[in-house]
């Protein structure tokens, strides 16, 4: 074949050089690109990742609210209770004052009955004297 010329020559070099810079950009582009789909990859694990920790959140902020309501119900019932009880105590309470008065009644009510019975001792001892003396006048009368 025949020899190239200086020309001819550089010509194929600037085109080499330039296919060569355009294949290197190629290359450069590719590994961007690859990297930009590995992040972009990456970014889509981590966003399914926090799709599933917000739905695990939603739940168990729907439980807690669930155990809150929970809480406020049996608070309220436990508040009832409380206040019924309340009223419970006043009327023992109230009941109480009066079994006090009726327990004053009963104590006064035993020591007159007391002292009834010591009177009725006491009249008693005296009828069977009186008995004796009235006897003995009938036996005096008799002789």
């Amino acid at each position: 074949g025949r020899e190239e010329t200086e020309k001819e020559r550089k010509e194929r070099e600037d085109k080499c050089s330039g296919c060569a810079r355009g294949r290197e950009r190629e290359k450069k582009l590719h590994l961007l690109v690859k990297k930009e789909m590995a992040k972009a990859a990456n970014c889509k694990e981590e966003l399914a990742l926090a799709k599933t920790e917000l739905q695990q959140l939603q739940e168990a902020l729907a439980k807690q609210g669930t155990h809150l309501q929970q809480a406020v119900e049996e608070q309220e019932e436990a508040s009832v209770e409380l206040e019924k009880c309340r009223r419970e105590l006043e009327a023992y309470r109230k009941d109480n004052s009066g079994a006090k008065q009726m327990s004053e009644q009963l104590k006064e009510a035993e020591s007159e009955r007391v002292a009834l019975l010591a009177e009725g001792q006491r009249l008693m001892d005296q009828k069977q004297k009186l008995e004796k003396i009235v006897a003995g006048v009938r036996a005096g009368l008799k002789e």
